[in-house]
């Protein structure tokens, strides 16, 4: 998995600090998050950096290979590198938490370029281009919704 992503909503995101404080793995991990300047850390028992989170209220859009994107707010994710895997179990639950919330539109993306997720009303779409989903773990965390693979490929 990449070091940065962006979760780009179509409608106002939820309230980050809400959202993350209502994340399961945050309990079952013991992590804790710390306000930042600019968003959210989430450190694991040692205190050291999972990853980080910061929101944008700013509208704009970004071009896919479905057309223009627009957006009304987004947040920006980076991973720790030492602890990336721990990271990439937080950001898939994260992602989890946001299917089975009330967002209804929403497109989790990597390094600005590479769709991996797009839920649109009630359906989920996997990019079948991104590697992420060809890890059964990863998979297993959006297997209990109903998700249909596609292909986003960069433009």
């Amino acid at each position: 998995m990449a070091l940065e992503y962006r979760v780009l909503f179509a409608t106002p995101a939820p309230v980050l600090s809400d959202f993350l404080f209502q994340l399961p793995t945050v309990a079952t991990t013991h992590s804790s998050l710390v306000q930042e300047e600019r968003g959210w850390s989430i450190l694991d028992e040692k205190d050291e950096l999972i990853l980080s989170i910061s929101a944008s209220e700013k509208a704009d859009y970004l071009d896919f290979s479905f057309g223009p994107y627009h957006y009304q707010s987004s947040w920006y994710i980076r991973f720790n590198t030492p602890n990336r895997f721990l990271a990439k179990e937080m950001f898939l639950a994260l992602l989890k938490h946001l299917l089975v919330a009330e967002v209804s539109k929403f497109l989790a993306i990597f390094n600005g370029e590479l769709v991996l997720l797009h839920k649109e009303a009630d359906h989920v779409f996997l990019n079948s281009l991104s590697s992420t989903w060809e890890d059964s773990e990863a998979l297993a965390q959006v297997s209990s919704i109903g998700y249909t693979f596609t292909e986003y490929p960069v433009v």
